[in-house]
């Protein structure tokens, strides 16, 4: 049920109903303390305040949501409001809360109870509405193809592979990976693809509304120690079933899996971890609904072999010259996923 007490109006008398309210509503965001009674003498605005925080999650605040790169995400600290953190830029809840020029909780009356004591507690709690969860995550299934033959030319080989039929029951570590190279003999080129898709999965302690996915992609071209970027845009679908996960069949059964939930897009570019960083700008929107197990699969798009611009890397091959276009995803950002509970205790 939604607030029956709050906010308390000024001058009204204060209650243990009150009181349990912001404890049903401390519990249910995971903390804990303990139940008031009737005729209680109420000692400690302090211990409501610390119970807050006694879940020890990591709240989030979605400012906005339009769309997988139209978002504003952040985390809520009660430290120091800061716009240039990350994984997320970091807001003071209780600025969040209160409104600007407020960083702790308020002192309303010293020792005395008040009505805003009270109402502020609420006001925290209300802005607790999405959490970090963890939650585990394995290689799925996958498809591959690869030339059996060699071909004359690199861009004949890249070509050959467009052509080749995928495989359906293949585990494949990543998502997308293109690779062509030549022999001893530089007019002797063959090479393969590999597809593939990552489930994360979390066991929710109640009805689950919306989870954020943001996934942690790298993205490069690489030809023997060097490295750059990839010169086209990748998507790749996101999929949600819920339940106990059952490990699809084969390829065709992954890309049919549930129900499709959004998608990743990322631009051409060199997204390779510690020395580019990786590419964290799409967030998938999940309305999931469920207190079931919350699995979501990401999955590699249909991309062909020859539109990795991988022989513009090979010119002047010598032998044994190779190259290979991956893009990848194995964590989301920051080895959370974003979780928005259907809490009772909440104001629109």
């Amino acid at each position: 049920m939604a607030w029956t007490h709050f906010p308390v109006a000024r001058g009204q008398r204060l209650t243990a109903a009150m009181l349990n309210e912001l404890r049903d509503a401390i519990v249910e965001r995971g903390g804990s303390i303990a139940s008031f009674s009737t005729g209680q003498r109420f000692t400690s605005i302090q211990a409501l305040r610390d119970a807050c925080f006694s879940s020890g999650k990591t709240w989030y605040w979605i400012e906005s949501y339009t769309g997988e790169t139209s978002h504003s995400i952040h985390r809520l600290t009660t430290g120091a409001t800061n716009p240039s953190s990350f994984p997320y830029p970091d807001k003071n809840i209780f600025e969040l809360a209160f409104g600007d020029g407020s960083t702790s909780w308020r002192n309303h009356g010293g020792q005395h109870l008040y009505a805003e004591d009270l109402n502020d507690i609420y006001r925290v709690l209300n802005v607790m509405r999405v959490y970090g969860a963890s939650y585990t995550t394995g290689i799925s299934n996958g498809s591959m193809r690869s030339l059996s033959g060699t071909y004359s030319t690199c861009s004949a080989a890249l070509t050959a592979i467009d052509n080749a039929v995928w495989s359906q029951d293949q585990w494949v570590y990543g998502y997308n990976h293109v690779s062509v190279g030549c022999s001893v003999r530089i007019d002797d080129w063959s090479g393969g693809q590999s597809r593939g898709s990552r489930r994360f999965s979390y066991v929710p302690p109640m009805v689950i509304k919306n989870v954020y996915v943001r996934p942690e992609v790298a993205a490069f071209r690489k030809w023997g120690f060097s490295y750059t970027g990839t010169v086209r845009e990748f998507t790749f679908d996101v999929r949600f079933v819920a339940g106990t996960w059952s490990e699809p069949a084969n390829w065709a059964e992954a890309q049919v899996l549930g129900v499709s939930v959004g998608s990743v897009s990322v631009p051409p570019g060199h997204y390779s971890g510690a020395s580019t960083g990786y590419y964290a700008g799409s967030v998938v929107k999940a309305e999931v609904n469920t207190s079931q197990q919350i699995n979501l699969l990401i999955l590699a798009g249909d991309m062909n072999a020859s539109g990795s611009g991988l022989c513009a890397l090979l010119t002047n091959p010598t032998p044994r010259a190779s190259a290979l276009e991956e893009v990848s995803c194995f964590s989301l950002v920051g080895n959370v996923l974003l979780v928005e509970p259907d809490y009772q205790k909440l104001t629109a």
